[in-house]
């Protein structure tokens, strides 16, 4: 019964299923791509996540096919099983079924909500089994040692598939452990446990890395880097920037909110078990030191408050339905749910283009596919291609690979204490391995350059070494097509089109003499 629920609840994920995939989403599909070659993450391609979504983006190829859908079934799976853990989490603390339907109703209908990006298949995501199924196994008073390795376990593989899961395994940890601060031996033996089991995701992944010759670049990618990455945003601009998100969260899913807020204070202010208040309580505030661990609070970011926005939403629920207002909570929770349905319901058949012009603004998302497969067919086997910016998904579509580990923008870009080496690997790279492509994409969202790069070493000597490339096709954002020839190539409105995206060939594979050069295109400031 609680798996059916589960699925039926997320099954608003499905109408999502091939909205194309936006940074992220290319990022981990190009790395599963390196992997299916028999690459390594990190040490073949660069990125700053743990490996597990690496290792399942390359799983839902595998299982689904190599195409947009797959990393979009897996997720509707991986969702499905946390709204099971969260029914009967919700079920166990309360022993009631309809504040544990609607909790899972509710969850299933946020975690589809465009306001944490629920079209996509982001690392959150994949997290939220093994977040809700941990607290599960430690909702009892006083669990036994093999619970708390369990939910130790389940923690740690969250963690490898994002870092911030260990904000709310410690919160819960601290919370169950105050209990027992009277039975040190106790204490000990479960901390032991819960410490062994978290661990023991993170040393399987050290060792395969170890094995294969690449546990440096596994811990300097994911984890030195992050502590650095982190940083570079200061928190009054992190503020500013939760404020603005917030803002776009609640008009998006305003009832989520409503519900999950009220109904948590209601559950804490009632007469519910003491260690249940408590394990609730701490699990969201770890969720919300989780959300807030990156800093930068994109929408995605929230997806870890959600189990627990939607639990508060059923256990004050299920407190009221205890006392006189029994038949207008459950009133309330139906509207509450044909509320939430009735704001989602527009995007189910909004095309995606729109869609993703509504959270990414002018981001070019959409016209990547048509590029990348334009580029499929223009190019030899095992072709390359070099992005000045961030969009790797381009890659994955166009089946090319890097010339360079570093394969998109923002990490040459961010100033990092890492930002000169790596800057200086790429340079060396390119020079090593000139690639058969160049792909310029004229969005500051994607590049971050100002038209005032003249003072950056770095992209005085890029551009310097791409500037013989020609130009040999173009998007723009508002076309799908691409325009491979004739005199719109060589329009200037094309050219300097916001989020149009040109391709650049090696001159060595053009015979044609003449054309436009990067080199030409950049002194009159192609990018603004």
């Amino acid at each position: 019964m609680a798996a059916l629920i589960a699925i039926l609840a997320t099954t608003p994920r499905m109408f999502f299923l091939d909205v194309p995939f936006e940074r992220d989403e290319g990022a981990y599909a190009y790395i599963a791509d390196v992997i299916s070659h028999g690459g390594l993450p990190y040490v073949d391609a660069f990125d700053h996540k743990p490996p597990a979504v690496y290792y399942l983006y390359s799983l839902a190829f595998r299982l689904f096919g190599h195409v947009v859908s797959s990393p979009r079934l897996l997720a509707f799976l991986f969702v499905a099983a946390a709204g099971m853990a969260l029914f009967l989490l919700v079920q166990r603390m309360t022993d009631r079924f309809l504040p544990a339907l609607f909790a899972a109703v509710l969850f299933g209908l946020a975690t589809s909500s465009p306001a944490y990006t629920g079209f996509n298949s982001n690392t959150e995501i994949f997290t939220l089994p093994f977040l809700v199924w941990g607290l599960w196994f430690l909702i009892d008073d006083d669990p036994p040692p093999m619970r708390y390795a369990l939910a130790g376990l389940l923690f740690g593989m969250g963690m490898m598939v994002k870092q911030p899961v260990a904000m709310v395994a410690c919160a819960v940890f601290v919370c169950k452990g105050a209990t027992l601060l009277k039975y040190p031996r106790r204490l000990t033996l479960n901390a032991l446990a819960y410490a062994v089991g978290m661990l023991i995701p993170f040393a399987a992944f050290a060792a395969y890395f170890a094995a294969k010759g690449g546990l440096a670049a596994f811990w300097n990618d994911s984890f030195s880097y992050n502590f650095n990455y982190v940083v570079v945003l200061s928190w009054r601009q992190s503020l500013s920037i939760l404020g603005h998100a917030m803002n776009g969260i609640l008009h998006l899913d305003p009832f989520t909110w409503i519900a999950g807020i009220a109904g948590g204070g209601v559950f804490l202010a009632g007469r519910a078990s003491t260690s249940h208040k408590w394990h609730f309580l701490a699990g969201a505030v770890g969720a919300c030191f989780a959300t807030a661990m990156g800093k930068y609070f994109y929408g995605h970011y929230f997806v870890f408050l959600l189990p627990f926005l939607a639990a508060g939403a059923g256990l004050g629920l299920a407190s009221l339905m205890n006392g006189r207002f029994s038949k207008v909570s459950v009133t309330g929770a139906m509207l509450i749910v044909l509320a939430s349905s009735f704001v989602l319901a527009p995007f189910f058949v909004m095309p995606a283009k729109n869609l993703l012009h509504i959270y990414y603004g002018f981001s070019p998302f959409h016209q990547s596919i048509a590029l990348g497969q334009y580029l499929k067919r223009m190019s030899p086997p095992n072709a390359s291609a070099y992005i000045i910016g961030s969009e790797p998904q381009i890659l994955f579509y166009g089946g090319l690979k890097s010339p360079t580990r570093v394969f998109y923008f923002y990490p040459l870009m961010t100033p990092t204490r890492h930002l000169s080496k790596l800057r200086e690997e790429t340079l060396a790279e390119l020079q090593r391995r000139p690639p058969d492509y160049v792909i310029l994409v004229n969005n500051f969202s994607s590049h971050a350059i100002h038209s005032s790069y003249g003072g950056n070493p770095f992209l005085i000597r890029l551009f310097r070494f791409f500037a013989p490339y020609r130009l040999t096709a173009l998007s723009t954002y508002d076309h799908s097509q691409v325009i491979a020839g004739g005199g719109e190539l060589y329009d200037r409105n094309l050219l300097t089109h916001a989020s149009s995206i040109l391709v650049f060939k090696c001159p060595s594979g053009i015979v044609s003499p003449g054309g436009i050069t990067l080199g030409g295109l950049v002194k009159i400031h192609l990018i603004k």
